[in-house]
C-alpha cells in the first residue's frame, strides 16, 4: 500500500537535470502525482538535433574519451505522455559568443572549454591530438558560425510544459 502524499505542488521547475534521471517514466509519474489540479511542471533542457552545441558535442560516441552523455528531451515527453499529461513544447533560440574559446590565454574561454569537456584545465592537460580535435569540431560544427569577427554557437533550449 502506498503512503498518502502529504506535499502537493502548484509548480515544479527543472533545469538541466534530465541527464541525471535514470528511470524517466518513474520520475514523470512521481512528479505528475505531486501536482495539484491545474499544476504545472516546466522543464528546460537542451534541444534535440542541430541547434545545440551541447547536444552535438556530447552526442554518444562523438568524443568517447569524456564519457559524456546527453538527455534526449523526447524521452521525457514520452514519459509524461505515458501518465496522461498535457504537454506543450517550445523552442528557445539561444546564441553563445564562444570567441574566447579559441583564444588560448582567455580565462573565460578556458572555463567554457572545461565546462564543455567536463574537465579541469582541459587545454593544459588533454593530449594535443584530443585538444585539437575538440577545438576543430567546435569551430567547424554545423551549429557554429562567424559574424562580425565573433565565433557564435547555437545553444538553443527546449521548453517542456507539463500541465495537469
Amino acid at each position: 500500500m502506498k503512503t498518502p502524499r502529504t506535499s502537493m505542488y502548484h509548480c515544479i521547475f527543472m533545469c538541466g537535470v534530465l541527464v541525471y534521471l535514470e528511470d524517466r517514466p518513474k520520475v514523470a509519474e512521481y512528479l505528475y502525482s505531486a501536482l495539484t489540479d491545474n499544476g504545472t511542471i516546466l522543464i528546460v533542457t537542451e534541444s534535440d538535433g542541430d541547434t545545440n552545441v551541447f547536444f552535438e558535442f556530447w552526442y554518444p560516441g562523438r568524443f568517447p574519451e569524456f564519457g559524456l552523455t546527453i538527455a534526449i528531451p523526447t524521452d521525457m515527453v514520452k514519459a509524461f505522455e505515458g501518465v496522461g499529461a498535457k504537454i506543450t513544447l517550445s523552442h528557445l533560440r539561444c546564441i553563445l559568443d564562444s570567441t574566447s574559446l579559441f583564444e588560448e590565454d582567455s580565462v573565460s574561454g578556458n572555463h567554457l572549454l572545461d565546462f564543455l569537456t567536463d574537465s579541469v584545465d582541459f587545454r593544459k592537460t588533454a593530449p594535443a591530438e584530443l585538444k585539437n580535435s575538440v577545438l576543430e569540431f567546435l569551430s567547424k560544427a554545423k551549429f557554429t558560425h562567424r559574424e562580425n569577427g565573433k565565433v557564435l554557437m547555437e545553444n538553443s533550449r527546449q521548453l517542456i510544459l507539463v500541465q495537469k
